[in-house]
């Protein structure tokens, strides 16, 4: 049962990081079901004892030096995929320099509460500790462009927001200042009134 609950697990780990800790509750103790001998009354049931002890010795310690050659090697040369400062030192001075409050999208709330922990986010993909509604308001202002009522209602002034989002367009449009710009970022704040 632990195994096909892991398995079920699998995909939903793979989709999105926050699955990731239920699939290895999961995963731990499958794995140890599968490679530890049955104990039934004080007798092993059903397994070789010598292979079965080999495998959990091998398996562990194959699995640890793997990844520490993995984690070695991208430490090392960072890859680029795995987006380690996904917030650069220019893009972080800007946002700081913003009037708050500064709206972010929703995947972008984690990295800027660890990039640049002054300032308070608007949204956070983290935690679903959002109402719906907000979250759902947020997600439709990315979706369109359609800023200004959730921009008004909550007294936005800076933007930190990725290049393709449509809000930049829409913010550009309306004379929004452009304080920063690279591939990742586009900081952008109200004009003066």
């Amino acid at each position: 049962m632990l195994a096909v609950a892991t398995l079920l697990a699998l995909p939903l780990a793979v989709s999105t990081l926050r699955n990731v800790p239920a699939f290895l509750m999961l995963a731990a103790p499958a794995l140890t079901r599968l490679t530890y001998p049955t104990v039934r009354e004080g007798k092993e049931v059903g397994r070789n004892v010598g292979s079965s002890r080999s495998i959990t010795v091998w398996l562990p310690v194959t699995a640890a030096v793997a990844g520490l050659i993995v984690v070695g090697t991208a430490w090392r040369a960072p890859w680029r995929i795995l987006g380690w400062t996904p917030v650069s030192r220019l893009a972080a001075a800007a946002i700081q320099s913003c009037r708050p409050p500064v709206y972010n999208t929703y995947p972008d709330g984690g990295p800027l509460i660890w990039f640049v922990p002054e300032k308070q986010v608007f949204i956070d993909s983290r935690q679903d500790q959002y109402p719906i509604a907000f979250v759902q308001a947020a997600s439709r202002v990315e979706a369109t462009g359609d800023y200004r009522a959730l921009f008004d209602r909550w007294g936005i002034n800076c933007a930190a927001l990725p290049p393709t989002s449509p809000t930049v367009a829409a913010l550009e449009r309306d004379n929004w200042v452009v304080k920063f710009s690279d591939p990742a970022w586009v900081v952008l704040e109200r004009p003066a009134r």
